[in-house]
Order: structure tokens, then C-alpha cells, then sequence
């Protein structure tokens, strides 16, 4: 009897948080928010607060936050109270609520110096007939400005889409990273720029500006922050009009190295480790570690070997697929990742050392894995490659350096690659003109790689000229006169390229057009004569 006695009891006490929990009150806040404020002048916000008829609270308590020094100057209902050093309004209604519908409004006086983006945030709390409470966040605007833009929300991603925790990121993959743009004047962005600092010392390891596309967007590449680090990233967008927004931050933490693909810290991925490899055949003792200037990897069953010859240290080196390789392009040994520390502003010399010659016609292509994915292949001049032997030439903060800023770090993601032909592509002109070495072929080389690779269209059309240019080339080659009618038809256009490539085709375009209206007008002169 008592057991059931002590059970009627408990259920007593309990019975009230069932019953609450299954007919809960709810009431739901919206915020209406100007856009744009003015300076030295006055802003009317309204709240309006909805209220479920079938179990009216017996009170509700709305606190409002809204910017430091904006003074409040009326409100409607009064409110209970202002705090000026917090910018806190608080509004109590007590008594059951007979309203299912609520507006408050309230003017707040604009300080003179007011700029940039303003935030409000508040919460509504209510007690129902059970006195339990709830809370619940005000909606609706939470953003007003001056008129200039501004950029919140930073978020991480990888290359699959896929979101990343801000204090976890990893250290040898890319990393996106977007915000949210908003302009109260709707311009749209314009450009963006992005920077990353260390948290403990404020030094700069990445700065970007993004200029096309999604500006709203940025890409930090592999290796450029190093693992179980603090960081603060800071971007700030520009709109059509030239407005800047005020800068959105964020803190970042990266993983610990043994969450990298490198566990052991020595700059070598772990599955990329070379075993046995004949180190004598690259001038070293066998018996002897490798200095600090250079790195050997294992990829694709072929050992690379890197080398500093200014004697600066290598930090990392990794091989990479060649992922998005245009159709005429292919990468024999795969692309490369390098990290080598140097003094602030420095250029240097990495060599690259092959265990075979490289292919006959090798370039070397940077390779821009942030990018997109048919932006990401870019020829890079400053390379000798001689026999085996590939010497790139590296600028800390500049030319060839991917985290474009001038820290001490040179980050370069690059490797050799060849066209798909022997001739280099040009087949009709090679056929044509009877050599591939011939300094017209030289020109329409030059033309393909600067002019037409760098574009989408451009890129388009070399595609379809590989997939065409053999057959017809074929023909060519085996009918002289043939040969000579193309060969007259394709110096125009030598021509035209090599004026383009020096920067001359606009100026005769200018000299061309300006010399048809005279003409144009000289003959009206003598017709007016006669």
C-alpha cells in the first residue's frame, strides 16, 4: 500500500512538467529593421510578438540589445527600463496576455560618428499559467549599415563540398572558404580580400584578393598553415560602387601533426617515405642523411629528389595527382608540393631531380589546386630544365609563390608537363611550314599558351583543334602544293599573333580604323570637287 501511495505521489509531482511539456505556450518575436541608417539622425525599429491563443501566458518579458550609444529617445509601450552602457531595453507585461498579437516600436538617435554595420540581437521569455518559463531569440533583421556593405558567416569546406570544423581544420588539403555578403544598397560584391594571421604573434601567412567569380569566396591552399596552430582569418569586400565593408573575422584552430598525412614531422608524406632508394645516383653518400635543403619522395614507383641550392631548408615536399590537366596536356611524373623557409622577401632556386630525362618539349605548369577547375593550369617561365634536371626559380611573396605574401615561407605547387603530340600541338602549321622548330611555329605556340590556354574559349578551341589537327596535317604533309597554299593563308596570322603577343595589334587596329575614315572622307572631298 505504501509503494502505491509513494507512486501516486511521484506522478503527482511530475504530473505538471507532462502536461506543460505536451501543451507548451509559444510565442514567436520578429524584428523589422531599416536597411541603412543615416548619421546624427533618428531609426524606428518594430517588434511584433505573436502570441498562441490556446494558452495565453501570464507574462512576457522582451529584452532588446541594440548598438552602444545609440541613445534610446521614445518607445511604444514604454519601456521598463534602458541601460545605456549595454544598450539593453527590457519590456514586462504581466497579467495574462489577452493579445495574440503584439507590436512594439522603439526610436533610437543616431550618433553623429555612427558607421559601418550595426548589430541588434534580443530574446523573448515568457511564463506560462504552470509558471514555467521559456525563451526563445527575436528574428528577422539583425543587420543594419551606413550604407556601406558588409561580410559575416565565414564557413570552411574541402574540395567535395563537404563542411569543416573551424577548430579542427586540416593542414594538407585546400580549404574553401565563404561568407555572406550583404549590401543595404544592393550593389552587388565587386572583389574580396582575404588574409591570415597567427594568433599569438599577428604574422601574415596568407593574403589573397579575388577579383572574378565567387568573390564571396577564397581558397587557402595545402601546407600553407601548419598543423596545431591558432590562426584569425579576416576578409573584407569591396562593392561595384568602391565601398568597403567593415572586416569579418574568425578564429581557426588546425589539427595536430598526427592527424597530416606526415605523423612523423620530417616534411615527407608518410605513404610517399622512399625505401632503398640509391641515393648516389643523385651525388649523396648512401650512408649519410640528406642535409636540410633537401627531400626525396616515392611517387608513382619514381623517387624526385629536391634540392635547395642556396642552402635554405625544405620543410615539405609531396607529390600530387595532376587532377582538371587540359586534354593536351599531360604530367608524367605527377605535380609537386613545396614548402621551403627563406629569408622575408627572398628569391631562390629549387632544383628537381628526376630519375629519368624528362620528356622532349617538358614545360613546367604551375598548379593552382584552390582554383577553378579550368583555371588551374598555368605555364611558369621562370624554369632551366636540362636533361634530368628541372631548376624554378621562386620569389617569397611574389612570382611563384603560393600564399602570396612575403613571410619567410615559399609555398609552390608545380611539376613538368608535356603536350600530347611531339610536334607541341601545332600539327597543320608543322606541316605546313615543314618543321616544328621553324620560328612561325614558335609564334602560334606562344600565341596558344599566353593568349588562348589562359581562357575558357581559348582552352575550347585548342581541345577541338588536338582532336581535328592530326588528320587534317596528315592530308596536308603529303600534297606540296597544298602545303604552300596553307603556308601563304597562315603567315596573317603569324603576323597578327606575333603583334598581339608584343602588344602592338590594338595600336594598328587604332591606326587601321583611323586611316578607313580618312579615306572615307577623302573621297567624299573629291567628289565635292568635281
Amino acid at each position: 500500500m505504501r509503494k502505491v501511495a509513494g507512486l501516486l505521489l511521484v506522478l503527482l509531482l511530475f504530473l505538471p512538467s507532462f502536461s506543460f511539456a505536451q501543451f507548451a505556450q509559444t510565442v514567436t518575436a520578429t524584428r523589422t529593421l531599416p536597411v541603412a541608417y543615416q548619421p546624427g539622425s533618428s531609426l524606428t525599429v518594430t517588434l511584433n510578438l505573436e502570441v498562441d491563443e490556446a494558452n495565453l501566458p501570464n507574462a512576457v518579458i522582451v529584452t532588446e540589445y541594440v548598438p552602444v550609444g545609440w541613445n534610446l529617445v521614445t518607445a511604444d509601450p514604454v519601456q521598463s527600463r534602458f541601460l545605456p552602457e549595454t544598450g539593453e531595453i527590457k519590456w514586462e507585461f504581466h497579467d495574462v496576455i489577452s493579445d495574440t498579437s503584439m507590436d512594439i516600436s522603439y526610436q533610437l538617435q543616431i550618433p553623429e560618428q555612427a558607421s559601418g554595420a550595426r548589430t541588434f540581437q534580443g530574446t523573448c521569455r515568457w511564463i506560462d499559467v504552470s509558471n514555467y518559463q521559456y525563451e526563445t531569440a527575436i528574428g528577422g533583421e539583425q543587420f543594419t549599415s551606413d550604407g556601406q556593405p558588409f561580410f559575416y558567416n565565414l564557413q570552411f569546406f574541402n574540395q567535395d563540398g563537404q563542411a569543416l570544423n573551424a577548430s579542427a581544420l586540416a593542414v594538407d588539403i585546400p580549404i574553401k572558404v565563404t561568407g555572406q555578403y550583404l549590401s543595404p544598397l544592393n550593389t552587388p560584391a565587386a572583389s574580396s580580400s582575404w588574409e591570415i594571421r597567427c594568433a599569438n604573434n599577428e604574422t601574415i601567412v596568407f593574403a589573397t584578393s579575388v577579383t572574378s567569380g565567387q568573390v564571396n569566396a577564397a581558397w587557402i591552399g595545402s601546407c600553407i598553415l601548419q598543423p596545431e596552430t591558432s590562426y584569425i582569418i579576416r576578409v573584407q569586400a569591396t562593392d561595384s560602387a568602391g565601398r568597403s565593408s567593415q572586416p569579418a573575422e574568425a578564429a581557426i584552430t588546425t589539427v595536430p601533426r598526427s592527424q597530416t598525412e606526415d605523423t612523423d614531422g620530417n616534411g615527407i608524406p608518410d605513404q610517399q617515405e622512399p625505401a632503398g632508394e640509391d641515393l648516389s645516383h643523385y651525388g649523396y653518400n648512401p650512408d649519410l642523411p640528406l642535409p636540410q635543403d633537401t627531400k626525396i619522395i616515392s611517387f608513382h614507383d619514381k623517387a624526385v629528389l629536391l634540392e635547395s641550392p642556396d642552402g635554405y631548408p625544405v620543410t615539405y615536399f609531396s607529390g600530387m595527382e595532376a587532377e582538371n590537366l587540359p586534354d593536351f596536356l599531360r604530367a608524367p611524373y605527377g605535380v609537386f608540393l613545396s614548402r621551403v623557409e627563406v629569408p622575408e622577401g627572398q628569391t631562390v632556386r629549387l632544383r628537381f631531380i628526376f630519375p629519368e630525362v624528362l620528356p622532349g618539349g617538358s614545360r613546367w605548369y604551375k598548379y593552382d589546386e584552390s582554383a577553378a577547375a579550368t583555371q588551374r593550369w598555368q605555364e611558369y617561365s621562370q624554369v632551366e630544365m636540362t636533361g634530368n634536371v628541372a631548376i624554378v626559380t621562386l620569389t617569397d611573396g611574389g612570382s611563384g609563390d603560393a600564399d602570396g605574401v612575403a613571410n619567410g615561407v615559399i609555398v609552390d605547387p608545380s611539376g613538368p608537363v608535356v603536350r600530347s603530340a611531339d610536334s607541341g600541338g601545332c600539327f597543320i602549321a608543322t606541316a605546313a611550314f615543314g618543321s616544328p622548330l621553324s620560328k612561325e611555329i614558335e609564334v602560334l605556340r606562344l600565341f596558344r599558351d599566353r593568349v588562348l590556354c589562359p581562357t575558357e574559349v581559348g582552352r575550347a578551341f585548342v581541345t577541338w583543334y588536338y582532336r581535328k589537327g592530326p588528320a587534317a596535317a596528315s592530308f596536308i604533309s603529303r600534297k606540296g602544293w597544298l602545303r604552300a597554299i596553307v603556308r601563304l593563308m597562315l603567315y596573317p596570322v603569324v603576323w597578327l599573333a606575333a603583334l598581339f603577343l608584343k602588344g602592338l595589334l590594338p595600336y594598328l587596329m587604332v591606326g587601321f580604323w583611323l586611316l578607313t575614315i580618312l579615306r572615307s572622307k577623302y573621297r567624299r572631298l573629291t567628289k565635292s570637287t568635281r
